[in-house]
């Protein structure tokens, strides 16, 4: 499956998502919608102002989610950066802009190589959290 079948999954299991991008809000809610992927509890487009780190501690604070519960999932080295800077883990993929060598580099938490590799991660989190 591909990452729209992913997050059609996760949040049939009811996990919570939340997207942080640098895009703007309505542009992401655009295209979320044009593709039916309109399944995200809230959106956050951060425009670069605030850094990935502050977007991240400010939704945690917002949304009043458990941080050692809250996974960041991200395809750049400042991702993984912002994640630890935010005391959340980190899911690196590899699918996206840096190399899987270069994600390593800076030690996530979790690095997944294919889409449906996220869900198995996610079912084994959640079995170790509960």
């Amino acid at each position: 499956p591909g990452m729209d079948t992913v997050i059609r999954k996760l949040k049939e299991w009811g996990i919570i998502l939340g997207l942080i991008s640098s895009n703007d809000a309505e542009h992401i809610n655009d295209f979320l919608k044009r593709n039916n992927l309109d399944c995200f509890d809230w959106i956050e487009g951060t425009k670069g102002i605030l850094g990935k780190h502050n977007s991240i501690r400010t939704q945690v604070k917002k949304h009043k989610l458990n941080q050692n519960h809250t996974f960041y999932i991200g395809d750049e080295v400042r991702d993984i950066k912002a994640a630890h800077r935010s005391k959340v883990k980190i899911i690196s993929v590899t699918w996206g802009l840096h190399s899987e060598e270069n994600l390593l580099r800076h030690h996530p938490d979790y690095l997944v190589r294919k889409p449906e590799e996220l869900l198995d991660l996610v079912q084994s989190i959640q079995s170790h959290l509960s």
